[in-house]
């Protein structure tokens, strides 16, 4: 009940659902911005984080977006942790 109570009160509306279905299946939202239409995500790994993403949105019938992700290797070696950030429309 509190993080519906937190979305509803934080989340603006337009992204509000894309954002409650990403988290419920485990994409570790961080923030999101209706104006834009971006939602930036915290991965330990981004090919689980981005395929996901894909899923949820062929349910959401979303085909107008982008995923960056954005990481840095770490001593010459790739890193897990990644920011990855969704664009959706033509922004």
């Amino acid at each position: 009940m509190k993080i519906l109570v937190w979305l509803l009160s934080h989340i603006e509306n337009d992204i509000r659902e894309t954002v409650r279905y990403l988290r419920n299946n485990g994409v570790n939202t961080v923030s999101s911005c209706q104006h834009d239409m971006t939602i930036d995500c915290l991965s330990q790994n981004v090919t689980v984080t981005v395929n996901t993403i894909r899923q949820i949105f062929a349910i959401l019938d979303i085909k107008d977006y982008y995923i960056k992700a954005h990481w840095h290797p770490e001593n010459g070696y790739a890193c897990n942790d990644a920011l990855v950030i969704i664009s959706i429309g033509d922004k």
